[in-house]
C-alpha cells in the first residue's frame, strides 16, 4: 500500500479494508458467484473461515474474504465503497496502486458478498454467542528458560530450576486488549495439557450428542 495511505487516515482498520478490497479484485466473476453461493445458499451453520478456505485457493485472498464477511454489515457497504473510492481518487497516481477496473471488480465482489443473508446472520450470531459471556482469546505464548541457583558466595551456580512463562493475550468484552502472564513449573504444564485434553474430549461428546437432535447446529464446510 502506498505510504500516503497513512496521511489520509491513521485508522489501521481502513488500511486493512483497502488491502482486502484489492485482494478481492483478484477473484474472477465466476469465482465470486461460486463463493456467494457457498455463503448464502446454505441453511446450515458453518465456519466462515472454512467456507473461504474451501472455495478460495489463494490463502491471502481467503483471509481477506473472512475479514470482510465477518466485519461488514450490509448497511455499511455503500458508505464504505464511497470512502474507499474517495481515498483512491485522492492518490497522486491511483492507477499505480490499483487500476480503476480492478477497483470496480473489488467493489462488485464486495456488494455480492456483503448482503442480507439468513445464513450469514446465523453464523454471526453463533460467533457472538461464543464470546458473549467471556473474554476472547487472541493468542498464547510460552517462553522457556532456566533460573540459576547461585552458591552462598554468589561465585558459582549450583543448580537451576526450569521455568516456563505463559503469556495469554485476550480481548475484553469492552474491546480492550490485555495480557496476563503465569510462571509454570513442569507439573503445572502437564496439568494444563491434561485439563485441555479432557475439555476437547467433552466438546467432541457434545458435538456427537447434540447433532442427533440438531444436525445443522455444528460447524460444517460448504462448497468446494
Amino acid at each position: 500500500m502506498p505510504d500516503n495511505v497513512a496521511t489520509y487516515t491513521q485508522d489501521e482498520e481502513f488500511r486493512q479494508l483497502v488491502t482486502d478490497i484489492k485482494l478481492l479484485s483478484e477473484l474472477s466473476g465466476k469465482q465470486v458467484d461460486h463463493l456467494v453461493d457457498a455463503f448464502h445458499a446454505s441453511a446450515r451453520f458453518y465456519s466462515i473461515e472454512k467456507v473461504a478456505a474451501v472455495n478460495v485457493a489463494n490463502e491471502r485472498v481467503a483471509k481477506a474474504v473472512v475479514r470482510l464477511v465477518s466485519s461488514l454489515p450490509p448497511e455499511s457497504v455503500k458508505y464504505v465503497l464511497g470512502m474507499v473510492r474517495n481515498w483512491w481518487k485522492s492518490l497522486e497516481d491511483p492507477d499505480s496502486y490499483m487500476k480503476e477496473q480492478d477497483l470496480e471488480n473489488g467493489f462488485d465482489a464486495l456488494r455480492k458478498l456483503i448482503c442480507n443473508s439468513p445464513s450469514i446472520s446465523r453464523v454471526k450470531k453463533a460467533q457472538a454467542l461464543k464470546t458473549a459471556t467471556g473474554n476472547e482469546l487472541f493468542g498464547v505464548m510460552f517462553v522457556c528458560d532456566a533460573r540459576p541457583v547461585f552458591s552462598p558466595a554468589r561465585d558459582g551456580i549450583e543448580g537451576y530450576i526450569p521455568v516456563t512463562t505463559m503469556k495469554i493475550i485476550y480481548q475484553r468484552q469492552n474491546g480492550d486488549s490485555e495480557e496476563t502472564e503465569f510462571a509454570l513449573m513442569p507439573d503445572e504444564i502437564d496439568l494444563l495439557i491434561d485439563r485441555a485434553t479432557k475439555a476437547r474430549e467433552k466438546v467432541k461428546v457434545l458435538d456427537a450428542s447434540m447433532s442427533q437432535f440438531l444436525p445443522n447446529a455444528i460447524e460444517e464446510e460448504c462448497g468446494g
